[in-house]
């Protein structure tokens, strides 16, 4: 039998405190903040499902002294809050507030109660506390990542939730249900909804892309915008110049060449015939080249 003085014991507790922190820093996958898109899918009963599309594109904004990254609407660029990642944690300061409130929790021990910010029914805190069991990993894109049941979503490493970005975790009684469609990371899908075979899963290629974010300096000069956006079978835009080809690209670098016409001042493209999905429109003038965000729906 041996004994440890107590300067002894002090020093191998930090030593093992050390490592632990350690270990979880390198095996933890942080939350995208930069070329990253998440799509919330509502379905609503009897009108079918609409989306709403979440980026983050590597911007970041100080609040009360505290680096944090903006997100926005992918679609109008509109601020949607912001958040910071603390190797394990992940925290919200939302829209009009210099509040910051837990978003994400991937190393929780059972007994623990996550109180975490979620819009759909509030906005407001939302309670769950970790049970026995509910902590584990999950492969995703052939790499292990934690995953923490919480209500009747997953909350996983690197993505969020399955039930949706900021919202609830519980279920509802109302005549509409929010999940994560879709997440992406520097194109690589992360996360996806098979409408084939139900709830998505980690690392599942979807059948609608889930990336259509210009991770591009020189592209993001040379925007433009399209309208109606969504689409269904028609889009317009009006810019200048002589127009000599219009170009749908989709996420997996696909090239579709629609059919085009020039009336009453503005440009109409038939978007028919081409998937549905998400879209870079490529036009190139007798100047230069154009690019704007398109997402094609039924």
């Amino acid at each position: 039998m041996f004994y440890i003085s107590g300067m002894n014991r002090l020093v191998l507790i930090s030593l093992i405190f050390f490592y632990v922190q350690n270990s979880t820093a390198q095996n933890y996958v942080p939350f995208p903040d930069s070329a990253a898109v998440w799509v919330n899918a509502t379905l609503v009963v009897n009108q079918g499902f609409y989306g709403s599309y979440t980026c983050a594109n590597g911007e970041d904004t100080l609040i009360n002294g505290t680096s944090y990254t903006k997100m926005e609407d992918c679609i109008t660029g509109d601020y949607r809050g912001a958040f910071r990642d603390s190797i394990g944690r992940v925290h919200y300061v939302p829209v009009d507030s210099t509040s910051e409130y837990l978003m994400y929790d991937f190393y929780p021990s059972p007994g623990d109660t996550l109180l975490y910010y979620q819009m759909e029914f509030g906005p407001e805190l939302e309670e769950y506390i970790v049970q026995s069991g509910d902590t584990g990993t999950i492969q995703v894109n052939g790499e292990d990542r934690k995953a923490v049941t919480v209500g009747i979503g997953t909350w996983i490493e690197g993505i969020g939730s399955t039930k949706g970005l900021m919202m609830s975790q519980f279920d509802n009684v109302s005549n509409y249900g929010i999940w994560l469609y879709c997440m992406s990371a520097n194109d690589t899908i992360q996360y996806g909804y098979s409408v084939s075979n139900g709830w998505g899963s980690p690392g599942q290629i979807i059948n609608l892309p889930c990336d259509f974010y210009l991770d591009n300096e020189e592209l993001s000069l040379n925007q433009f915008d399209v309208y109606p956006n969504p689409a269904s079978d028609k889009v317009m835009f009006a810019i200048p110049g002589v127009v000599e080809s219009v170009e749908l690209i989709d996420a997996s670098g696909r090239s579709f060449e629609p059919i085009w016409s020039f009336f009453n001042g503005e440009f109409h493209v038939s978007v028919e015939s081409i998937p549905r999905g998400f879209y870079t429109v490529k036009v190139r003038t007798d100047k230069r080249e154009l690019y704007a965000k398109l997402i094609l729906t039924n």
